[in-house]
């Protein structure tokens, strides 16, 4: 049985839940990573950050109303809107989500439930001691799988 360990990242890029939201952007900007894992001084997970929220900030609330209209091909000036000065010095604990983890023994399919579960592209890998330790993404977890597939052997 594949285990989360087998294909898990272990470089994790994470942030501490007082970090400002522009210190957060700039991790997103500079790692050019998808999510920020939000652990305490010990390493103990508090919760995740995405790129989705910190961008949410930005999206008017009426954009969904835009996307099932045709006529409307570029939003333009809105995709230069960015949250205010205040906005970005709210701590990260203020938008983050609560944690979805996963422990490192953990078989994968039971990993990809959870990613599929909660919308998550990426998850948070943990010891037995709740501490961070790793980083497995869905694409992770496919590929892993379809290793198995044996598609190069034909």
């Amino acid at each position: 049985m594949l285990k989360v360990t087998d294909c898990m990242k272990q470089k994790v890029v994470y942030i501490t839940s007082e970090a400002t939201i522009r210190e957060a952007a700039e991790l997103f900007i500079q790692k050019h990573i998808g999510t920020l894992v939000v652990v305490d001084q010990g390493k103990h997970l508090l919760g995740l950050l995405q790129l989705r929220d910190i961008i949410s900030l930005a999206i008017p609330d009426f954009i969904n109303l835009f996307k099932k209209m045709d006529f409307i091909h570029d939003f333009g000036v809105l995709e230069q809107e960015k949250p205010d000065a205040a906005t970005l010095k709210k701590s990260v604990k203020e938008l983050m989500s609560p944690v979805v983890s996963v422990e490192a023994d953990t078989g994968l399919l039971h990993a990809a439930a959870l990613l599929q579960e909660h919308n998550l592209t990426d998850m948070p890998v943990t010891d037995h001691e709740g501490k961070l330790v790793g980083l497995i993404s869905y694409t992770d977890v496919g590929v892993a799988m379809l290793e198995n597939w044996e598609i190069h052997k034909d």
